[in-house]
């Protein structure tokens, strides 16, 4: 089964972010800054970029370890700022 979230950013900076999963790799179908989706041979990550204020980032992960997973920016002071959304399935 793939997990389906959705997750919106608002960056404060209008700067590119790295965001994190925990628990899971997950396939980047869709870059930032990209306007076409890549189903066939994604690469598969932990850790992907947001992009600039405006851009799309599309991942799928299989839902096979289920758990609280917290998904957050990955620049540290970030996690003591900013509200840090958590998926549970």
């Amino acid at each position: 089964m793939l997990g389906h979230r959705r997750f919106f950013s608002d960056c404060i900076h209008h700067r590119k972010h790295p965001v994190h999963l925990h628990g899971h790799a997950f396939s980047v179908v869709r870059s930032a800054g990209n306007s076409s989706y890549n189903f066939a041979n994604p690469v598969i990550r932990d850790v992907v970029s947001i992009g600039n204020s405006g851009d799309n980032v599309t991942i799928r992960f299989f839902t096979d370890n289920p758990a609280p997973w917290i998904f957050h920016c990955h620049i540290d002071w970030h996690l003591t700022a900013f509200v840090v959304p958590l998926s549970t399935y």
